[in-house]
């Protein structure tokens, strides 16, 4: 970028007022120097103070380290872009891993320009190095560690990168012999530890150099199937490489077809390769076609990489990648852990651990071959991830194991316990020994706050986390003085709608303050000397609702929100279901003036009802009674039906019994599950064109003016479970239909016949309701004579003829409701759906429909 200014031919002259925007300050420099600058508005905030001459002129070396300097102050580096004028402003954290200039012997041009270095080591460790180096990098740099080639990334401003390198030449010497072991941790890939650890143990133990026994240590770890080496490094190197000789496949490979849902196969085979480095042992081939990849490994190493790819490749949001971020000094496993539980989509408030939501946007693996954490999120969320990871990756150098623990606090600011803990953890304690007073030092110590959760984040041994968690049973109590605190609670629900419940308890919760206040008064006014002994119910209340993760956000006294809890735990049930099957009928009776008698019988014979009829021109004996108990059926449905002048048992008899002089036509049979005490409705309509008004202006063009409007079937149900199996219907229902013969348009007027019901009905558990009575009468009248006879006195009847017909059209309503407890409920319904679907590919729907609603 040096090169670009350089280029100018003259100098830079620039005019800065005493204080200026940085954005305007960043279009002066693009101007000068003919550059490109592109940025997000949001990265630049704040204003500067500018002392300088006016109209200074400076080179462009000058220009460029001034320009570097101030968005330096501001959090914020430049990004060349290769062989153009364009430069990029990014914040400096972002800065560190686009495009950067890498190299290793090449000079730097800028003393402030990110760049990235690649440094080699002959002699010291990589890892020990690191450590010691830790410390003078600034903020957004950042070192990594590439084992296979002893090689140490370094990415920070060029400055520093010089210093490191200076800092590095005088640390790569050679060790002493004999000086300076260490453990290192030796994973096999194909062979079995126990057998590694008997030849390297038969072979190296009589071994010497320079006349020296070779010393060294191998300690088996068989859950994680592998080797600890303690010994010096040219020992450790000399057994590393023997191991990695020998640990080689036995008996072939094995392949297998891993198939992905949401992942690509190139996606997972870039991951795989960083975790199994390229080795002739682990081979992953793509397959485009099946989505999947071929894993080509022994056995140990097929069983890693599948557990691995079956954790990652799960569903995804938009704009979800992929980021490892290795570990240094901490253990990836435990450290993901506790990442995994602050960074979780829902957290229960007052429980040693959060719940994860099945659609949490993090999602934290620990990979222990890396010692590193593979992490799944969105680019902001991540970068939350790996600050607290590397505040939480510090040298472990605490007796015992290192636990990492997230401790919530009910009442006292996470931020306020953090400081005090960490003072009186951190106090230097006195050792008597023989009579002598030394002062000692506290193992390492350290607390983390976590304000999102109100919690402490405590990295200690097992022995300062029990102490720790005594003394927080006593610190965090309610304190009358400081009544602001920890005053918020988050609920997520997991049935209730939390919109809904918000405000009914605002409503719950003035009802319960106004209550107390009464009772305080009424206190007062009554208790002699004794103070008053009624809750303070000061302090404002405050609860929203959040509809995106339906939950609710509560702020409220701390005496108030034990009462609230038990109350949402009260109210945050499931809610059953109600299961309704309907069934319009109409019924269409025809009676003329024909001769004729149909008799009907009805008879009770050991508590069996039986129902039956023959006409009235059939002469009436054993035979024709024989028949008619043929016809008859059995059952009560509701109670008795009467219909015509006769009564029914059972809905089969009476649509028998009506079959010979009856249309029935069932004209709907909708389904619909709803839940309890919500109103629900089927409409099933036809939209029809209405003329309501015809206009001919002086031209005579007629104009048509239409409406339309809902012609059929409306069904509004609304159930309410009481008791076990009790349930209040409220039902209203309504038919209509065209009664205009011929075909209707928009200009054609029409006559609709509509029949509404509306009723509340408490019935049983899957137990017919019948509503009916909507009967429509319609009485035709027809006379046929032969002209001229019909008139002759006393014969004129012989040659006429006369009828009188009666329509009744009766609307019955069928109602079953069935209560939804469990999920063999809800299958049960969907069974029966996918029969009804059968039956009426089968044609023969209506019988289907009488027999689950028990009418045959």
């Amino acid at each position: 970028m040096r090169s670009r200014f350089e280029a100018l031919s003259k100098d830079v002259s620039i005019n800065l007022p005493p204080t200026l925007i940085l954005q305007e300050f960043i279009k002066i420099i693009a101007i000068e120097t003919n550059t490109v600058f592109l940025y997000e508005e949001k990265n630049l905030r704040g204003q500067m103070s500018i002392t300088a001459p006016p109209n200074l002129k400076v080179s462009a070396k000058d220009a460029l380290y001034f320009f570097e300097k101030i968005l330096q102050t501001q959090g914020l580096a430049l990004v060349p872009r290769a062989k153009s004028n364009v430069v990029e402003i990014l914040p400096a954290a972002e800065a560190r891993f686009l495009r950067l200039n890498i190299s290793q012997e090449v000079p730097l041009d800028t003393q402030q320009e990110f760049v990235m270095r690649l440094i080699s080591f002959k002699h010291a460790d990589l890892k020990r190095i690191q450590a010691t180096l830790q410390p003078i990098f600034s903020k957004a740099g950042a070192m990594l560690l590439y084992e296979p080639l002893e090689m140490l990334i370094v990415l920070d401003n060029a400055a520093n990168v010089e210093r490191i390198e200076e800092i590095i030449e005088m640390l790569d010497v050679p060790e002493p012999e004999g000086v300076g072991q260490a453990v290192t941790l030796f994973t096999p890939k194909h062979s079995d530890i126990k057998e590694l650890h008997k030849t390297v143990t038969d072979l190296y133990a009589n071994l010497q150099r320079s006349g020296k026994a070779i010393t060294f240590k191998l300690v088996i770890e068989e859950r994680m199937n592998a080797l600890f080496i303690v010994a010096n490094k040219p020992v450790t190197e000399e057994l590393v490489s023997f191991l990695e000789k020998i640990d080689v496949p036995v008996e072939g490979k094995q392949m297998t077809i891993q198939r992905l849902r949401y992942l690509k196969p190139q996606e997972v085979i870039g991951l795989l390769q960083t975790v199994f480095p390229k080795t002739a042992s682990v081979q992953l081939v793509p397959f485009e076609p099946m989505n999947a990849v071929v894993i080509l490994a022994s056995a140990i190493s097929t069983g890693s990489a599948v557990s691995l790819i079956e954790q990652l490749d799960v569903e995804r949001e938009r704009g979800v990648e992929i980021t490892i971020h290795p570990v240094s000094y901490a253990e990836a496993g435990p450290l993901g852990q506790l990442l995994a539980t602050i960074f979780t989509d829902q957290i229960v408030q007052g429980q040693d651990k959060g719940e994860t939501a099945k659609s949490s946007p993090v999602k934290i693996i620990p990979e222990t071959r890396l010692n590193a954490l593979i992490i799944l999120a969105d680019g902001f969320t991540t970068d939350r991830v790996i600050e607290l990871a590397e505040r939480l990756d510090i040298p472990q150098q605490a007796a015992g194991d290192v636990l990492y623990e997230l401790v919530p606090l009910k009442f006292t600011r996470a931020d306020t316990m953090s400081g005090l803990l960490t003072n009186v953890f951190s106090e230097i304690k006195v050792v008597e020994k023989e009579g002598e007073k030394k002062s000692q030092t506290t193992d390492s110590f350290k607390i983390i706050p976590e304000p999102r959760l109100n919690a402490l984040i405590v990295i200690t041994d097992q022995k300062k986390l029990s102490q720790l968690k005594s003394l927080l049973g006593m610190l965090d109590v309610f304190q009358e003085e400081d009544r602001a605190q920890s005053n918020f609670r988050l609920y997520a629900l997991k049935h209730a709608v939390a919109k809904d419940m918000a405000p009914l308890l605002l409503e719950l919760t003035g009802r319960i303050r106004e209550i107390a206040t009464q009772t305080e008064a009424k206190n007062k006014e009554t208790a002699d000397d004794k103070p008053s002994q009624a809750v303070e119910t000061s302090g404002e209340i405050s609860i929203t609702s959040d509809e995106a993760t339906n939950s609710l956000l509560i702020f409220a006294p701390p005496e108030t929100l034990p009462t609230l809890e038990e109350i949402i735990s009260r109210l945050d049930v499931p809610r059953l279901q109600v299961y309704v099957e309907a069934m319009l009928m109409e019924i269409t009776l025809t009676k003329s003036l024909d001769l004729g008698i149909n008799w009907r019988v009805a008879g009770e014979d050991d508590g069996r009802i039986s129902t039956g009829g023959f006409p009235g021109t059939t002469p009436f004996n054993a035979t024709t009674a024989t028949a008619a108990g043929q016809n008859s059926a059995f059952g009560v449905v509701g109670g008795e039906i009467e219909f015509g002048g006769q009564q029914y048992f059972s809905f089969g008899a009476f649509i028998r019994a009506t079959q010979q002089d009856q249309d029935v036509d069932i004209l709907a049979n909708p389904q619909i599950m709803m839940l309890n005490n919500v109103s629900s409705s089927i409409n099933v309509t036809t939209n029809t064109p209405v003329s309501t008004r015809t206009v001919t202006n002086n031209n005579g063009v007629t104009t048509t003016e239409t409406e339309f409007k809902d012609i059929g079937i409306k069904l509004t149900i609304k159930p309410q479970i009481s008791g076990e199996d009790s349930i209040r219907l409220e039902i209203q229902q309504e038919s209509s239909n065209i009664v205009t013969s011929g075909a209707t348009s928009a200009q054609t007027a029409i006559t609709t016949f509509k029949r509404e019901l509306s009723t509340t009905v408490v019935t049983r558990d899957n137990e017919i309701v019948v509503l009916g009575g909507l009967i429509n009468e319609t009485r035709r009248n027809s006379a046929n004579s032969v002209p001229g006879f019909r008139d002759l006195p006393l014969i004129g009847g012989l040659f006429a003829s006369s009828s009188d017909t009666t329509d009744k059209t009766n609307l019955l309503l069928f109602i079953r409701p069935k209560i939804i407890r469990t999920q063999d409920d809800l299958r049960k319904v969907t069974r029966g759906a996918k029969s009804r679907y059968e039956s009426s590919n089968a044609g023969n729907t209506a019988e289907q429909l009488m027999k689950e609603m028990n009418l045959d």
